[in-house]
């Protein structure tokens, strides 16, 4: 690598297609007039970035059990996390693969619901990250009025209103 004299070689960025490269440095030892040289490598090892992916989530007010998920995957550990406007804040005690919402609430429409999943099958512990968005619909409140009748009549009618959208 030309340009690179120093005792330390820094890599801007690394990719898999890089794994396996060797670094080769050779050291001159400039104290005497013989200049006598020693040289050694080391053998990049470059480990895939977990990538967990996670939905969007709909439910209605009042639901329970709304569940985040991502694949499982031996040798992974995994961290969720909320964020409700402000920041993402740890839900401590979240280390499952996913993440039950025992009931949902109005208020809870547009969180963001995150996990970080951590690669330890080997030395780097590797990090990656994907969230889902949570929104919550209200539920219809139809109305519906008492109706009286008498023994026999027929066609008696109960209704709401009628709304776009609703059956």
């Amino acid at each position: 690598l030309g340009g690179e004299t120093g005792n330390s070689l820094t890599l801007a960025s690394v990719a898999l297609a890089m794994d396996g490269n060797k670094y080769k440095v050779i050291a001159t030892d400039e104290n005497n007039a013989t200049n006598c040289t020693g040289e050694d490598f080391g053998t990049l090892t470059v480990n895939a970035t977990p990538s967990p992916s996670v939905g969007d989530q709909a439910a209605c007010d009042g639901d329970t059990n709304v569940v985040f998920s991502t694949a499982s995957i031996a040798g992974y550990t995994y961290q969720w996390y909320v964020d409700t406007g402000s920041g993402y804040t740890e839900l401590g005690g979240e280390t499952g693969n996913s993440l039950t919402l025992a009931s949902v609430a109005l208020a809870m429409n547009g969180n963001k619901y995150k996990v970080i999943a951590t690669d330890e099958n080997n030395s780097t512990n590797c990090t990656g990250e994907d969230f889902g968005t949570l929104t919550v619909n209200a539920n219809p409140s139809p109305s519906v009025g008492d109706q009286a009748a008498c023994d026999g009549d027929t066609n008696v009618v109960f209704s709401t209103a009628s709304v776009s959208g609703y059956t």
